[in-house]
């Protein structure tokens, strides 16, 4: 009797344990069934921050976004748009303090300290935050440089001499080129390289695009894979625009007959590169408003006037408004007061002014944008011919 009743217990000991466990299984497999919660495309805590706020916004023109987000009393802050474009963005505590993320649909997290945001910030779900960083860094760096070294200009004893202008200009490209290193050398991964070859001070960018157009094609083809992002189309659009003015620029290279074209109107008459055959021929086309113009204009005429006797004939042509007196006589001189028609540029191969090219008796191009040293030695060439 006894027995039976222990057995009974044992047996109803054993049923209520199977019954609590089919109930912790249906409960985990109806967990199991419901979807995921969806995580937000930014959080994160920013310890210290309790009742700030912060700016998302994008990173770059082509993009339009820019959110306040509220810091909680936990230090905690969330970004969940409807819809988020891949791309880049900056999470900024203020203008001198942001941070670079890369959104690829991916949600991501930002571990820092209010404090001193960005720096030490711990990231998840954004690629190359670390070297983001740093370019930030050094393009801030450069900016201050800059204005650090061109602060003489505001004084009100400077004088903006030939000179003086020239060593400031000096002063701020080599500023530049020592930035420049800095940056390749942090700017590795090609999202983060295609970045760094974007800054800008002002109107001044870091890298050229068409002095760098080499830097340009080999990171746009490792971006690629990033194609989906408007930065990175838009990079690319850049890129294609800097090949076509690449096959623009090798027309009329030395060795191919100059295109016929009038060159200047003297005393009523037309004068053609036809009229200056049996001659060499000097073609300068020049701005002097623009950087290197005056100087480079100025140099090139003292360079020619030495063999005006010796059967060269010149034709300086000047794309600006203003009148340029004909320093010269034995020189033809032409004004175009609205600037080089984008014909006449696509008609000659060029890219950048100032542009010159030389022409042998015969009307072949024997040099193009030769300056300097290089000009003087392929004068001195074609006088011993």
């Amino acid at each position: 009797m006894h027995f039976n009743k222990k057995k009974k217990y044992m047996h109803g000991l054993k049923l209520k344990r199977k019954s609590r466990l089919f109930v912790i299984l249906a409960m985990m497999l109806l967990a199991a069934c419901q979807p995921p919660k969806e995580q937000p495309a930014l959080s994160g805590v920013l310890w210290g921050g309790e009742g700030n706020r912060m700016l998302i916004r994008s990173a770059t023109a082509y993009g339009e976004v820019a959110d306040t987000l509220q810091v909680d009393h936990q230090g905690k802050f969330v970004w969940n748009p409807d819809t988020v474009v891949p791309g880049f963005y900056l999470l900024e505590k203020n203008a001198d303090n942001r941070l670079v993320l890369v959104f690829n649909n991916k949600p991501v997290h930002v571990d820092a300290q209010y404090i001193n945001f960005p720096s030490n910030a711990k990231v998840t779900g954004s690629e190359h935050s670390q070297e983001f960083f740093k370019v930030e860094n050094i393009s801030k760096n450069w900016q201050q440089a800059l204005q650090k070294a061109s602060a003489a200009t505001s004084d009100s004893g400077w004088i903006p001499s030939r000179a003086a202008v020239a060593t400031i200009k000096m002063k701020l490209d080599s500023i530049t080129s020592l930035y420049r290193t800095d940056l390749l050398n942090v700017a590795e991964a090609p999202l983060v390289r295609m970045y760094a070859l974007l800054q800008t001070a002002g109107h001044r960018q870091m890298f050229d695009p068409w002095q760098h157009r080499q830097l340009f094609y080999t990171t746009d083809s490792l971006v690629a894979p990033y194609h989906s992002m408007n930065e990175v189309q838009q990079f690319s659009m850049v890129v294609s625009r800097l090949k076509a003015t690449e096959q623009l620029a090798l027309k009329f290279q030395p060795g191919d007959p100059f295109p016929e074209m009038v060159l200047a109107y003297e005393q009523g008459d037309t004068i053609t590169t036809e009229n200056l055959r049996q001659s060499m021929v000097f073609i300068g086309i020049y701005n002097p408003m623009q950087p290197n113009g005056q100087d480079l204009y100025q140099e090139s005429l003292s360079q020619l006037g030495r063999y005006q006797w010796r059967d060269l004939k010149a034709a300086i042509l000047i794309t600006d408004s203003a009148t340029v007196a004909k320093v010269n006589p034995r020189f033809y001189y032409h004004n175009y007061a609205s600037g080089l028609s984008l014909n006449l540029k696509e008609e000659l191969g060029i890219v950048n002014l100032p542009a010159n090219f030389l022409l042998n008796e015969e009307g072949i191009i024997v040099a193009k944008n030769v300056w300097g040293d290089k000009l003087q030695h392929v004068l001195e060439q074609l006088h011993q011919k």
